[in-house]
Formats: structure tokens, sequence, C-alpha cells
């Protein structure tokens, strides 16, 4: 893929990728790490990200939820979570980030940032 600016339609459209990539893969039953490509890691995360219990989200705190670094358990809920912030992230203008928070708040789903 080729850059795209963030107010581009080609953008959106990664975005919407995104999130539809994470929904498929938490749908096969696995957990996932996903980082944006401008994350480093100093050492390996998940020892840490899997010894948190009660939580599906594990996100980077940003003001609220950066959707660039999360940490996520398949779950109906997670699954839930991801389902709804791709339908929401299809509305004009709409960010990847903006939808997840969306879908946290509409679906009640406890996260730890």
């Amino acid at each position: 893929m080729s850059f795209a600016n963030q107010a581009s339609s080609l953008f959106k459209k990664k975005m919407q990728s995104k999130l539809a990539l994470i929904k498929t893969v938490l749908s096969y039953g696995f957990n996932l790490l996903y980082m944006d490509s401008d994350v480093i890691l100093l050492k390996d995360p998940f020892p840490y990200l899997q010894s948190i219990t009660g939580y599906d989200l594990i996100a980077q705190k940003d003001e609220t939820v950066c959707s660039g670094f999360m940490y996520i358990r398949s779950t109906t809920q997670s699954i839930a979570l991801m389902t709804r912030a791709y339908e929401i992230v299809q509305q004009p203008g709409m960010r990847d980030q903006i939808a997840v928070i969306t879908a946290l708040k509409e679906l009640s789903m406890p996260y730890l940032l």
C-alpha cells in the first residue's frame, strides 16, 4: 500500500480495512496485538499483557483510547466491539479511533489504558 494523507478517501479506506481485519482475526479465535508502524517495542509485551485479567481490550492512552496500540482478546464482547466500530467508521468523516471509542461507550465494555 502507498502513503495516504489522513484527510484522503484512501486513508479512510485503510482505516475501515484495519477494523475489518481486526474483527476477522478475533472471530477466528485469535487474540491480537495491533500496533501502528510508528510504535517501537523495547521488550516483549506479551508476558505483561497476558498477565492482566478482567479486560478484553488493553490500549495505549491518548486523551482516551488510542487505536494505534491495542491488545484485544478474542471474546464475544470484543468481536461485538469491533463489529460496531466497523459499522460506525462507515459514516462520512468518521475516524477509526473515534469509532472504537464510540463503540466502547455504546457497549459499556471494560477496558484498560
